[in-house]
């Protein structure tokens, strides 16, 4: 709407200003602008051009920081692995059905799960044993023994769910394996071998074996939160780890052997990075709209600049007519007449850094990570500015310039 408004407004002023003149005195070059009108024109550049850079650094921001999300470092390695869902529907064929896809030769690793990176976890309410705490307010999700490893998310300290502990697995005071951030809030410098008491079940207290290192379970919107992982065999989700370059093809054959041991279920799946990187979509959209509304703002502009600079040109016509026959040189003539609306953009960019950096700076407080706001980009948005303005002005600049000053000279 304020780019429209922009055209609307930079349209309406040159047809409005031209119509008052009279035919004659237009014909004879001896039209004559006044302080007020001089200033309008000026207004009017700087309001175009403040528009048209600080969208240009809006825009690099905005993409600057989906390129920051899309490429962090999230703790776990999202590329190269298929999620499998509605894995519930396999029943009884759950662990084969595992089993057989960990024997292709392009499948590295295969893990149930009942969370993954950018899905929806459970929260239960925890008591650490013998610290006197109140209850604690844990998310948590529960995995097999391969969850780590498929993911390649780090153990920091103690050990992974193991199959030589039969107890990992029990269904009531099974292991526990919790993040750094969990270990933190629980206030434990040193958990392993500590004990948390469940709230549900019959409340038996549960060994925390091992401490993986944080990752970023949920978007970059959200801080790292406490996150613990109970055994299961089995869960909604399968992950399948693949070598790179073969995620097509082994789609293909886990398709095959779904159709075996789920016959009458359709087979469903997704990508990881994909799912992840979905959290997105709204920046994604953005970055997409300031695109198209940059461009168009930068058109609007320089249509304005060099309608106007047509216009200023035209007006100093007899002055560059004297210049000339005094000895001025064609470059001197295109600096003398570019020079003016050169410092026009130069105010432009003085006013529109900061509107910029206060509106993205805004904006950036959205996310927990987030990309810093370097100078450097809107030294580039100004300096992508005023080589557009003055490849706009320097045409009519060097048109006029070059005009035989007999010509310029002559009054009907």
């Amino acid at each position: 709407t304020l780019i429209f408004l922009v055209g609307i407004v930079a349209g309406s002023y040159p047809a409005f200003f031209l119509s008052a003149f009279k035919p004659v005195e237009v014909l004879k070059g001896k039209l004559k602008m006044g302080m007020k009108s001089s200033a309008i024109r000026s207004s009017l550049v700087v309001f175009q051009f403040t528009v048209s850079i600080g969208l240009i650094i809006c825009t690099m921001l905005v993409f600057r920081q989906l390129d920051y999300l899309q490429n962090k470092n999230l703790g776990f390695d999202k590329e190269n692995v298929i999620v499998v869902t509605n894995t519930d529907r396999l029943g009884s064929n759950a662990q084969a059905f595992k089993q057989r896809l960990r024997s292709l030769p392009q499948v590295l690793s295969a893990s149930f799960s009942t969370g993954l990176p950018a899905t929806a976890v459970d929260s239960e309410l925890f008591i650490p044993e013998g610290t006197g705490q109140k209850d604690n307010l844990l998310a948590f999700l529960t995995a097999d023994y391969e969850y780590l490893s498929t993911l390649a998310i780090q153990l920091k300290e103690g050990r992974n769910f193991s199959r030589a502990f039969p107890s990992d697995a029990n269904e009531e005071g099974g292991a526990i394996l919790i993040n750094e951030a969990a270990a933190k809030a629980l206030g434990w410098k040193n958990p392993v071998g500590k004990h948390l008491i469940s709230q549900r079940g019959s409340g038996q207290s549960q060994e925390i074996v091992g401490v993986f290192r944080d990752f970023n379970f949920r978007s970059l919107h959200q801080k790292i939160q406490p996150l613990m992982i109970l055994f299961t065999a089995e869960g909604d989700y399968l992950s399948v780890r693949v070598k790179p370059g073969a995620t097509r093809q082994t789609v293909k054959a886990l398709e095959r052997q779904w159709r075996v041991y789920a016959p009458n279920t359709p087979f469903d799946y997704s990508f990881l990075d994909e799912n992840f990187d979905a959290q997105y979509r709204a920046e994604q959209q953005t970055g997409k709209v300031f695109t198209v509304f940059t461009g168009l703002a930068i058109f609007i502009a320089c249509l304005g600049l060099f309608g106007l600079a047509a216009f200023t040109a035209e007006q100093r016509t007899k002055e560059i007519g004297i210049r000339k026959v005094l000895g001025a040189s064609v470059l001197g003539l295109v600096q003398l007449l570019s020079g003016d609306f050169l410092k026009l953009v130069l105010l432009s960019n003085v006013i529109a850094w900061p509107l910029a950096w206060y509106m993205m700076d805004t904006w950036l407080r959205d996310f927990a990570y987030r990309t810093p706001i370097e100078p450097g980009t809107f030294a580039l948005a100004g300096l992508l500015a005023v080589t557009i303005a003055l490849l706009t002005v320097i045409f009519q600049a060097i048109k006029v310039a070059r005009t035989n000053p007999v010509h310029s000279l002559r009054t009907e």
